[in-house]
Order: structure tokens, then sequence, then C-alpha cells
């Protein structure tokens, strides 16, 4: 069985001031609101796109084995709007839930 090797210690004093920290203070402070739980997040670009690329990596190739590649290609380009109008039009309705839920919970 091999030997344990000794945990090594620092190479020195800590630093009087930490330059994590320093930098931390220096930097320009962010405030950065945070969400009730449950609040829905509003809908973005971002993940539309994200999303019609996964599904655009797993598709595609059926599409251009099954279908002619142009066909192919028009489907992906309808991909990205449709995808922003549902995110929209999810993140409204969860928004209406949430709202009413509130509104509901205010009454008793």
């Amino acid at each position: 069985m091999a030997a344990r090797r000794k945990r090594r210690k620092g190479a020195g004093p800590p630093p009087a001031v930490s330059p994590r920290k320093a930098a931390m203070e220096a930097a320009p402070a962010k405030t950065k609101t945070r969400r009730p739980p449950g609040e829905p997040v509003p809908a973005s670009p971002r993940g539309v796109f994200l999303r019609a690329g996964l599904v655009a990596g797993v598709f595609y190739p059926y599409l251009v084995l099954f279908a002619d590649e142009i066909i192919a290609l028009f489907a992906f380009a309808l991909m990205v709007p449709l995808g922003l109008f549902l995110d929209r039009v999810r993140y409204s309705r969860q928004k209406r839930r949430y709202e009413e839920k509130r509104a509901g919970s205010a009454k008793r």
C-alpha cells in the first residue's frame, strides 16, 4: 500500500489584502434585482437560438436524407421566429397566471 502524502502548507503568510476582494471593491457595483420565487422569466432570443440549434443538429440529417436540402433549410429558417413567438406566448401566459395567483393570495 502506498504511503499517503503530507498536505502541503501555504508558501508564506496570507496577503494583508485579498486581491480578489480588492478587485471586487474597485469594480462598479452591479445591482442585480432578484426575482421573487415563482415569477416567470421573460423570453430571450438566446434561449430560442440555443433550442433551434439543438433541434437543427438532431433533425437536419433526417430532413436531408428524407427530403430535399432546401426544405430542411427552410424548416430551420422558420424555427427561430416561431420559437420567439411561442416563447412570448408562454411567458405572457405564465405572467398572467403568476399575477392572478398573487392577487388571489392578497385577497385572503
